[in-house]
């Protein structure tokens, strides 16, 4: 392999690692949130469908006007998910971010928090999505 097919291959490779860290990055935010928030319900592990189950119970409890900022916000970020087929994986992280540019992580947050919902470890909750 020639020295400029490794140089091409690694700035590959290095875009590829930013693209997906810069992916993770709400979903990260908002597990971290989650944490901090309550602790010792370990919703660092929440699944996916457990996160959308979470996210169809808030969504019924804010106002019109943030259900309108987070309806924007996802708007613009869902098409990034149209090619996807990791199932719920893409539509949680579009959820998170547009969660967080609506400023609405801390209503989230305190809805998740005061749900039945708890995890014992990675993809291994119980209880109800709903407070």
């Amino acid at each position: 392999m020639s020295r400029n097919t490794l140089i091409v291959a690694f700035a590959l490779a290095l875009c590829g690692s930013v693209a997906a860290d810069a992916a993770d990055s709400p979903r990260e935010s908002m597990t971290a949130a989650l944490k901090q928030a309550c602790p010792a319900k370990h919703l660092e592990f929440i699944a996916s469908g457990d996160f959308e189950g979470l996210l169809e119970g808030w969504e019924t409890l804010i106002s019109p006007a943030e259900h309108q900022r987070y309806f924007d916000s996802r708007s613009q970020l869902q098409p990034r998910c149209a090619s996807v087929s990791t199932g719920l994986t893409c539509d949680n992280g579009v959820d998170a971010e547009a969660i967080e540019k609506a400023g609405l992580q801390q209503s989230f947050v305190k809805y998740a928090c005061a749900s039945e919902l708890a995890c014992t470890g990675p993809n291994e909750c119980h209880g109800s999505a709903a407070p």
